[in-house]
């Protein structure tokens, strides 16, 4: 029977560089540049190894490179696989002393890693002909990351002498206890009437589970959607869409850079009509169910305004773990309204991940200025991408899409891949994004790509409209002020709607001359729309203008 000989990757390994003859997790740095990792981004686990060539190396310096011993027996048929992304073609790995087929013999197996956009598993069948085998991954020049590593061959294994079905509906997450016995005391069965110490000499333990899938189920009236029974992961600053039907659960996850010193997270409902407030609940012990006699957690429940937000530094019940994974649970708070609620989610912190990747900018065309107003097109179902380069000094900047033809979304990506913003209105609703100098991003100079993803199967256009900060830090939007009469008797009242983003501040100011203005109110924006009433003027003419100020978050 076969067995897993071998099940490693980079778990618990110290995060950062390795120096040589370092040994990580197993393995044995034999060359410079290799890193350590701790990122969701992993194959399995949390951690995996980055091996590069350092920017200051010399001409005739390679890459990093390192090895390990795999535990073979002569004779014996292996199956090796081990897990990469690499983004050239010059890395390579190397396996010593092995028989892949009957003509050659012995060889050292050398071959290319090949280039990937994503993880790929690479595989290897060969027949050991020593009792340890040497493996080595190299890297010439490119950047190439390894993680999960496992070697099938054959051997004994053990199952649990008990009955696993009590463990069925179990939570998974939290402390386990696994206890390892070797019963395997007294006279050598061999004859040779040595004595077997009770000794453990070596053990590994293989958790073998599937991944969860998204459902797809009918309700009660018949109606087919797709359950969300996966956790997905917050990305910084980018905001994502939930929806739950009946008495389901959402569930998400965070995690910061190892820096990191603050964290947000809101809620946000762009409707209102028919859709359930939902509650926010975080905890860093696993997916909190709600139960505070089995969970420690914080829960935060949206507003009538249906909008909530959650913040966590190194104070408070529950202090920031940098680095650490965030578990998030939503669930709907008055089930008794509807069946459904629909919400935004997205998270900010703040700090240096040293893992993003910066956005392909090479086939972008750069705006002609960093303030006006220009008509594009998108192709159906694709990309249309822009360069908005931002002056130096700039507080604060606003992107508005107007007059589009198809549903689109838009992001707003930093050159260096560290700050995302976005916006995912449905529809051909015009979508706004607000960059500010704040605890997020502390300096808004450079250039920012701009992506317009279509949702259609249709070509289609929009404007692009970019503003930035006037001399007092407001933004002043080039959407215009849908005014109603809400109220022809005493006393009279004018209505006055505004697409906001949340967490914005606004101010209402009106004028008789076009020249001279007055603040009215001021309003907080929980959702995409902020309302200003004000009374009527039954008299003459009174011009009104909504501002964003530098007091937003």
């Amino acid at each position: 029977k076969e067995e897993q000989g071998l099940f490693s990757g980079f778990e618990d390994a110290p995060v950062g560089y390795a120096k040589v003859d370092d040994v990580i997790a197993g393995w044995t740095v034999t060359n410079a540049q290799v890193r350590v990792s701790q990122s969701q981004k992993a194959h399995s686990g949390g951690y995996y190894a980055t091996l590069s060539r350092s920017k200051t190396a010399e001409d005739d310096e390679t890459g990093g490179a390192i090895t390990r011993e795999l535990p073979t027996a002569v004779g014996q048929d292996y199956r090796l696989s081990f897990v990469t992304h690499a983004v050239g073609n010059d890395a390579e790995y190397v396996l010593g002393g092995v028989i892949t087929n009957s003509v050659e013999g012995m060889i050292t197996l050398t071959n290319s890693i090949p280039a990937s956009s994503d993880w790929i598993t690479n595989k290897i069948q060969f027949t050991a002909s020593r009792s340890v085998t040497p493996f080595t991954i190299r890297t010439e020049s490119v950047a190439v990351r390894l993680d999960t590593i496992e070697l099938i061959g054959p051997g004994p294994h053990n199952l649990a002498e008990e009955s696993l079905d009590i463990l069925r509906g179990e939570r998974a997450m939290g402390e386990w206890v696994l206890e390892v016995r070797d019963h395997r005391v007294g006279p050598d069965d061999s004859g040779e009437g040595e004595v077997i110490d009770p000794t453990l000499v070596s053990w590994y333990i293989k958790i073998i589970g599937s991944d969860a899938e998204d459902t797809e189920v009918t309700d009660d009236k018949d109606r087919t959607y797709t359950r969300d029974d996966t956790a997905d992961s917050l990305e910084n600053g980018k905001k994502s869409r939930g929806r739950i039907v009946e008495n389901e659960t959402n569930y998400w996850t965070v995690e910061t850079c190892d820096d990191s010193t603050k964290l947000t997270i809101e809620l946000s409902s762009i409707k209102k009509s028919n859709n359930a407030k939902v509650s926010l609940l975080a905890s860093y012990g696993g997916f909190p169910t709600g139960d505070a006699s089995t969970d420690d957690f914080v829960q935060v429940d949206m507003n009538d305004s249906y909008f909530a937000k959650l913040e966590l530094d190194d104070s408070g019940h529950l202090p920031l773990q940098p680095g650490e994974l965030l578990y998030l649970t939503v669930q709907k708070m008055d089930t008794n309204t509807t069946d459904r609620a629909i919400y935004d989610i997205v998270a900010k912190w703040n700090g240096n991940c040293d893992s993003e990747d910066p956005p392909d900018g090479s086939a972008a065309e750069r705006l002609a200025k960093a303030e006006g107003s220009s008509t594009f097109t998108v192709a159906a179902g694709g990309e249309s991408r822009l360069v908005w380069s931002m002056p130096a000094n700039t507080p604060a900047a606003l992107l508005e899409l107007t007059g589009l033809s198809v549903e689109a979304d838009v992001e707003l990506i930093s050159a260096d891949g560290r700050h995302v913003r976005n916006s995912i209105n449905p529809g051909q609703a015009p979508e706004q994004i607000v960059l500010r100098e704040d605890d997020f991003i502390p300096n808004l100079e450079g250039d920012w790509v701009i992506v317009v993803t279509n949702q259609e199967n249709e070509a289609g256009e929009f404007t692009l409209n970019t503003t930035l900060a006037t001399e007092q830090g407001d933004l002043v939007s080039s959407q215009p002020i849908a005014l109603g009469i809400e109220s022809q008797f005493w006393p009279p009242t004018v209505r006055l709607a505004w697409p906001s983003v949340p967490g914005e501040q606004y101010i209402l100011e009106t004028s008789s001359n076009l020249m001279d203005w007055k603040p009215l109110q001021e309003q907080d924006a929980d959702t995409d729309e902020v309302i200003f009433h004000t009374d009527r003027a039954w008299f003459g003419e009174r011009f009104y203008r909504v501002k964003q100020v530098t007091g937003g978050n």
